[in-house]
């Protein structure tokens, strides 16, 4: 079973839609303004080793990265969170990398 996480992104005029998967739910996910953005995640559960990740995601209304929470998300904050997801997915998920160990995360969005 796989839990997904669906968030809205716009550029522009354009817009675009990003999906996580994860293999194994994760413990909580962390939202402020009535639910509609993620200010973190994490998957501790079980796990042997956590892994934080502070990543800025949300910007502020003059699109600069790391400063006052905003409603827009910035790609390149999406593209490093997703990279974390992806290689904690793949080395979990390799039993000759860490062999009866396994990653959990503790992110959260940078924006103040």
């Amino acid at each position: 079973m796989h839990n997904r996480i669906s968030i809205r992104i716009t550029k522009s005029a354009q817009s675009s839609h990003v999906q996580f998967q994860y293999n194994t739910p994760p413990e909580s996910i962390l939202t402020t303004d009535g639910g509609n953005r993620i200010n973190g995640v994490q998957d501790r559960r079980g796990k042997d080793i956590i892994l934080g990740g502070l990543f800025t995601v949300h910007n502020d209304a003059e699109g600069s990265a790391g400063g006052k929470c905003g409603n827009k998300v910035w790609g390149q904050g999406m593209e490093t969170l997703e990279a974390m997801f992806y290689s904690l997915d793949s080395i979990n998920s390799d039993p000759d990398l860490l062999p009866n160990i396994t990653l959990g995360y503790d992110i959260r969005d940078t924006c103040q």
